[in-house]
């Protein structure tokens, strides 16, 4: 039969549904219809016939539902019996109005109700469907994001099972505590929570894993009511109408500090007009350029890339000629696929989709992100070999494009629930990413961990907080360089051109400047007191100022600001005391800091100071290696100390001439001398001072052991004005 034909014998079949009441339908039918739905992702046309099982006589308006930004993990991992077999598909998948018609002749056998089931009148125990369609309802409007219809089916859910056989629909009350999570309603979701651990005490293995998971999120509902989940020095603002524009925009990334790419199912979006699905229901990349503080000029990607298939979640590397990114399917919303294309002249060329090593068939991969030199790009699966769901992963790229074996980023970052959109702020070594497996406040929170890239360590993730996340799902977090300003994705507010609440929308991020304060006391350190008005002399490391001084205050105390990106050194001095140094970054810091150094300095003892190790040759003035090694930790004294002026003395033992013995002493001062000058010391600092056999510590030695106490080479101080300390600024 040919297409057309087919085509035009399920459109008249679609008439004939659409024309026949309701009640013509028996109930296995719209079971059958219902579960097929529910199976293709089609959660809104799934609502409409389980509807009519619980009503016949109602008419119910199908709901439809939006192209959200594919990012969920699709169940393989965790299954459950029964209707709950496919309780954790993806949660934000990507659906579109399909036309009924696709479907009637698609329709596969339900392994959960069978015709032989029914009486002859068509029909099984009236509770038994009622319970089940109401069951899946909520189980739609969850995989929807409609947290409020999700709410109160699930509550009809509830109560229609009360009194039926224990464990019909198990988990109905932990996914109704995670609703009442989204919905804000922490202290009552913590108590549903602790009823669903009470009635599985005796569970069976695959509860198991949900009353683990409710402990934890009991201990997430206290933090989310707790002041630790609130951050300051945050706004976070739902974009513009030009940003936010048709049924759903998401995954705004910077191409450079002057354009963003993002995605969006609007008007301008390519349509599949072989499937009549409007462009405001598919998902195409779009550019925007900065205009002050906003954005404008909002233009579809110039090139290949768009089609009348779904395409999103980009990322582009420094050099703006490569660009990965997700391409997704209307007839196969089960997977998704990253592709790479290439800039050429004044396009973006036909993408390619990238091989085996990152697109696992039968599984998602997904939210490219290419480190700014192209050869790191990090993505989402649920591929096998993860913590569970979907895990976050990075391959290597060489210089021809071919990709490694991908590795996964480990249990710190990986959770046995679903980690997704990875960002690598590079600037700051953080990787930024989604999850619904840590501390959460209620579905998709962003959270951040350091990253070291070379070694593929990561710290513990850290939850970035409200107003940045929220009850809802947060997702797609971007930061510019100077980490002011960003870009997430949620769905917490309304949607102005679609019925639905419960749209993917881009907020921007305004992070007001990291400020830093560094402060601390200058004190003596025998008898830990304060030491007024020493100096402090400040050296930028990264040569971005001059060296510049003050004072401490009467008490010993100072204080200063720190800028971002700052690098340090600190060295405290005052007359009659050894320096005391340290340094202070804050390069890659994140948040504001408060910093405390202080410093312990010595008195300067006037007398002769040993410096053990010092070895010669036999008979010679020549410096051993290893006595070089010691002399490196003298030139880093005096380069602290660098106002004190000293004299370098060598002593011998007791053999051997005066003559021979003050001449091989000179010689040996000056090596040491000479070794310093070399090491940036300046001459004038050093006094070479040979003093023989004239000042022993053991007189009239009679033992070796004796005659190594004598043979020494020592220094005292013999000025502290080679850089005048008095003669100081006074702080502001």
């Amino acid at each position: 039969m040919s297409r057309f034909i087919k085509n035009i014998a399920l459109l008249v079949g679609f008439i004939m549904i659409s024309t026949c009441s309701i009640a013509q339908l028996s109930l296995f039918e719209m079971l059958r219809y219902g579960d097929n739905a529910y199976e293709q992702k089609n959660y809104g046309s799934a609502v409409h016939f389980y509807k009519m099982v619980i009503d016949e006589g109602l008419k119910v308006e199908r709901i439809s539902a939006h192209p959200y930004a594919y990012n969920n993990y699709t169940g393989k991992t965790k299954k459950v019996e029964g209707a709950e077999s496919d309780i954790n598909q993806l949660i934000d998948s990507v659906n579109n109005i399909d036309s009924l018609s696709n479907h009637l002749n698609e329709i596969p056998d339900k392994q959960d109700f069978n015709e032989n089931d029914f009486a002859e009148n068509g029909k099984i125990d009236k509770d038994t469907n009622e319970l089940y369609a109401t069951h899946m309802i909520a189980e739609c409007c969850r995989l929807m994001n409609d947290y409020s219809l999700a709410e109160y089916w699930y509550v009809q859910s509830l109560q229609l099972s009360w009194g039926m056989e224990k464990g019909t629909y198990p988990l109905d009350r932990y996914w109704y505590a995670t609703i009442l999570m989204n919905n804000n309603n922490y202290k009552q979701a913590a108590d549903e929570l602790q009823t669903f651990i009470l009635d599985n005490e005796d569970t069976t293995a695959q509860n198991a894993y949900f009353v683990l998971r409710a402990e934890q999120l009991i201990k997430n509902c206290k933090y989310a009511q707790s002041s630790r989940s609130k951050i300051k020095g945050v706004t976070v603002k739902k974009g513009d109408s030009l940003l936010n524009n048709g049924s759903s925009s998401f995954a705004v990334n910077y191409m450079d500090y002057n354009n963003i790419i993002l995605s969006s199912a609007r008007n301008t979006s390519i349509e599949d007009k072989e499937n009549d699905i409007d462009g405001s229901l598919l998902s195409d990349i779009f550019t925007m350029r900065k205009n002050g503080d906003g954005w404008e000029d909002v233009h579809s990607l110039i090139g290949e890339p768009n089609t009348n298939q779904h395409e999103g979640a980009t990322s582009v590397g420094d050099d703006k000629k490569t660009m990965y990114f997700t391409r997704w399917y209307v007839d196969n919303k089960k997977e998704a696929s990253i592709f790479v294309t290439k800039w050429f002249v004044d396009k973006w060329m036909l993408p390619r989709k990238l091989g085996t090593a990152v697109n696992v068939k039968g599984y998602t991969s997904s939210h490219p992100y290419i480190s700014k030199n192209n050869k790191t790009l990090f993505f989402a699966s649920d591929r096998p070999g993860g913590h569970g769901g979907m895990d976050i992963w990075y391959c290597k790229i060489d210089r021809k494009g071919k990709t490694s074996d991908p590795i996964n980023l480990g249990p710190n970052i990986n959770s046995a629930e679903d980690e997704i959109t990875p960002f690598y702020h590079e600037a700051t070594s953080v990787l930024y990413f989604s999850s619904t497996g840590h501390k959460n406040i209620g579905g998709y929170d962003v959270f951040k961990a350091k990253y070291n890239l070379e070694n593929n360590y990561a710290g513990y993730p850290e939850n970035m907080g409200y107003p940045i996340n929220s009850a809802k799902n947060d997702k797609y977090f971007v930061l510019n360089e100077l980490q002011t300003n960003g870009f997430l994705t949620s769905n917490r507010g309304g949607c102005e051109d679609c019925d639905d609440s419960h749209c993917n929308q881009i907020y921007t991020m305004v992070k007001e400047e990291n400020e830093f304060l560094l402060s601390g006391y200058v004190l003596d350190a025998l008898t830990d007191e304060e030491i007024p008005n020493a100096k402090i002399t400040i050296k930028d490391v990264l040569g971005g100022f001059e060296d510049y001084t003050f004072e401490t205050d009467q008490n010993g105390y100072y204080e200063m600001p720190l800028s971002p990106e700052m690098h340090i050194f600190l060295k405290a001095q005052k007359i009659e005391y050894f320096a005391d140094a340290n340094v202070q970054s804050t390069i890659g810091v994140v948040e504001s800091e408060e910093y405390t150094i202080d410093f312990f300095l010595s008195k300067i003892p006037y007398k002769e100071i040993a410096i053990p190790g010092i070895l010669y040759d036999y008979d010679k003035a020549t410096l051993r290696p290893e006595s070089m090694i010691v002399l490196d930790s003298l030139v880093d004294f005096l380069l602290v100390n660098n106002n004190l002026i000293i004299e370098i003395s060598s002593h011998t033992d007791e053999h051997g001439s005066d003559s021979y013995n003050n001449k091989l002493s000179q010689e040996r001062a000056q090596s040491v001398v000479n070794y310093l000058i070399e090491n940036e010391i300046p001459m004038e600092r050093l006094i070479a001072k040979g003093y023989g056999k004239t000042i022993p510590i053991v007189k009239n030695s009679t033992s070796e052991a004796d005659d190594q106490k004598n043979r020494r080479t020592s220094f005292r101080i013999l000025g502290e004005d080679f850089e005048e300390v008095t003669k100081i600024q006074p702080k502001e």
